[in-house]
């Protein structure tokens, strides 16, 4: 009796728990679509309010855009600098809507960040409505995928980028849900086109389609290719006939597959970007993935779906991936990725169990977007976005040009959205996403897998040869000079000789270290000792390393041209940043000594000779140098007491045991 009741009591608790779910189904299929897409929505809108919250965020380039935006707005072209026709950007529609709401008189930055969460909301609408294309009716399956969207980080943080990013994963989307809605509609390759127009990648997607159309409807449409070509085409002659290149400005920068082993080592970095973007955003959903091989590959739709995810998975490998934030190669595949990952959930709630995969499934979309909306504020993809300071130090940084420059002047800079965007004067971009000549050049830095994608040409000498006003090295929030063409031009004497270092300590940058930058001597130079006074405290900051060794260096210049005069105003500007560097006082003691001002020379090399040891044969020439000094002003036994501390670094030296015996 006690098993009969026990198994009358599991029943009923089965039939509750049955009818429970039965309701939840039967409330989302009853509710009003809009109603069931607030909850993505609300989503989407908390975890990005959550980030905008946490950081000021934006990606530099994005500012790249908004110049090419306004000069053309302005009439002045579709151009970086006006007057030079160069294709830095990748995103022509985008920087199209860009200029047109600048003509309305909106202020794009901002704006940009509204529109890109306007796209991000219609992808989610989009998303939200392929399965009801394919036939599958259940609502509340559907809102898987718009749910994963909304709360993982790379979809969310791009929001903020002010990129075309949504823009393109919006136009992607919409090609794709036309494509398995209506294959034969005029209004796909229109789409396409539009979509290729806002990112070359584009492109591809045209290629596959046209592949599945074929397949799919058994023969070639014409009318397709016709339709696409007859909008994306004029474009293409366009921008050829205006540019003058085949490929982006910024193909040419970024591809260095020419280099010997590059290839290699940009797909090595490929893995690596793939690798770090399942870590920091992607844990959580790998309990899905059984879920993928449950889904009918018979499908030709499937298959077609399939492919675009295989392919563009190939092609950011292939290129290496890209230097930002969040993994945003992947970011228009995700809504297709996480449709095959609903389908499968979908598949296994039509089985004869589904009052229990049901509740699974709840707890499971539960477990993703808590363990998602918790990798936007800690792990790798935090750490990187939220620490990024780039546009907050530009702005600053390119308001301070804009006060200081005359209109005529040029910058040339590595963080070349920001801050010349601020700035509002000519910019040289040393890293040749603008720059045609950096771009097409022979030199690129040794392509390791630590590395930048897209920051491995250069050329300090050209650079020079422009004769900047202002040049900025490093990223903005740390001046230092740290990419390769900033180490070649540190390295060159025409550095040396035109340009001084100058520091800005009203403006801290994000690293600690005072804005940095060096300008062109115009005349004599302007800056004074006490212009660097303090800099001590600053002393383990590379930009102020580069100040000091500059400094030095100037100082050496005009000792080889023997203006002294000017090579003792370098050392003690050097002098209020390192007191205790050898080479310096033993330069500046010489000067002192062809300057015929003995005292001061005697003065420097004895505060030498008190520093600890680190060049031993330095020390004793100043020790040589000294006692010379001392015989030649008749303080005898000054001079036999420096010469035989001469013969204690040196028991063999001649010169000293001549002068002592």
């Amino acid at each position: 009796m006690k098993k009969i009741n026990s198994s009358r009591f599991l029943k009923k608790k089965f039939e509750k728990v049955k009818k429970f779910f039965q309701y939840i189904e039967n409330f989302f299929e009853n509710k009003n679509k809009f109603t069931l897409l607030l909850i993505p929505i609300f989503i989407l809108s908390f975890h990005t309010m959550k980030i905008y919250n946490a950081t000021s965020w934006m990606e530099d380039d994005a500012f790249i855009s908004f110049r090419y935006a306004e000069n053309f707005a302005k009439g002045k072209g579709l151009v970086f600098n006006e007057g030079e026709r160069i294709e830095g950007y990748t995103n022509f529609l985008w920087i199209v809507l860009m200029a047109f709401f600048f003509k309305m008189g909106v202020n794009i930055v901002p704006f940009s960040q509204i529109i890109s969460f306007i796209f991000a909301t219609l992808t989610l609408i989009v998303t939200f409505h392929i399965p009801r294309i394919l036939n599958f009716k259940n609502p509340f399956i559907s809102l898987i995928t718009p749910i994963f969207l909304a709360s993982n980080t790379t979809y969310t943080l791009w929001t903020l980028s002010g990129m075309e990013t949504h823009m393109f994963c919006f136009l992607f989307t919409s090609s794709i849900a036309l494509c398995l809605y209506r294959p034969r509609s005029i209004f796909l390759p229109l789409l396409i086109a539009l979509t290729s127009m806002t990112r070359p990648e584009g492109l591809i997607l045209f290629g596959l389609t046209f592949i599945y159309k074929i397949i799919s409807e058994k023969k070639l449409d014409i009318k397709f290719l016709l339709l696409f070509f007859l909008l994306w085409l004029p474009y293409f002659f366009w921008r050829y006939s205006y540019y003058g290149w085949l490929m982006p400005n910024t193909y040419y920068a970024k591809v260095t597959a020419n280099v010997e082993g590059a290839r290699l080592i940009l797909i090595k970095r490929g893995f690596k970007y793939t690798y770090e973007f399942l870590r920091d955003c992607w844990g959580s959903w790998s309990f899905f993935l059984p879920l993928l091989v449950l889904i009918k590959y018979r499908r030709i739709w499937m298959a077609y779906l399939w492919i675009i995810i295989l392919v563009f998975t190939g092609y950011v490998i292939y290129v290496g991936g890209d230097p930002f934030p969040g993994a945003r190669f992947y970011l228009h595949i995700l809504p297709i990725l996480f449709l095959l990952i609903q389908e499968g959930i979908r598949f296994i709630n039509g089985a004869r169990l589904k009052y229990i995969t049901i509740p699974i499934t709840i707890f499971l979309v539960f477990i993703f977007v808590k363990y998602s909306m918790k990798c936007s504020f800690s792990g790798g993809i935090a750490n990187n976005y939220l620490n990024d300071e780039l546009v907050k130090d530009g702005k600053i940084v390119g308001e301070y040009f804009r006060r200081i420059a005359e209109p005529n002047e040029v910058i040339a800079v590595n963080t070349a959205g920001s801050v010349p965007y601020y700035a509002g004067i000519r910019a040289i971009d040393m890293l040749g996403l603008t720059n045609e000549h950096i771009a097409h050049v022979k030199t690129v830095a040794k392509v390791t897998d630590r590395g930048w994608t897209g920051h491995d040409r250069y050329d300090g000498y050209y650079v020079l040869s422009k004769r900047p006003d202002y040049i900025l090295f490093g990223p903005v929030c740390n001046p230092a000079a740290v990419f390769p063409g900033d180490q070649q031009m540190f390295a060159s004497w025409e550095l040396v000789e035109s340009y001084e270092p100058i520091v800005v300590r009203d403006i801290i940058t994000a690293s600690g270290s005072p804005l940095i930058y060096y300008r062109k001597i115009k005349g004599d130079s302007k800056t004074k000792p006490e212009d660097y006074q303090g800099l001590l405290e600053y002393r383990h900051y590379i930009a102020i390393d580069n100040v000091l060794k500059l400094l030095y260096r100037r100082g050496i210049y005009f000792m080889e041209k023997g203006d002294f005069v000017k090579a003792e105003e370098e050392f003690k500007k050097a002098l209020e940043i390192e007191q205790n560097w050898e080479d310096l006082r033993y330069n500046l003691a010489v000067t002192y000594q062809n300057m015929k001002m003995i005292d001061k020379s005697i003065a420097e090399y004895k505060y030498l000779l008190k520093l600890p040891i680190l060049k031993k044969d330095l020390h004793i020439q100043a020790s040589i140098n000294l006692g010379n000094l001392y015989y030649h002003k008749g303080l005898f036994e000054e001079a036999k007491r420096t010469f035989n501390n001469t013969l204690i670094l040196d028991p063999n030296n001649e010169y000293a045991k001549k002068m002592v015996y």
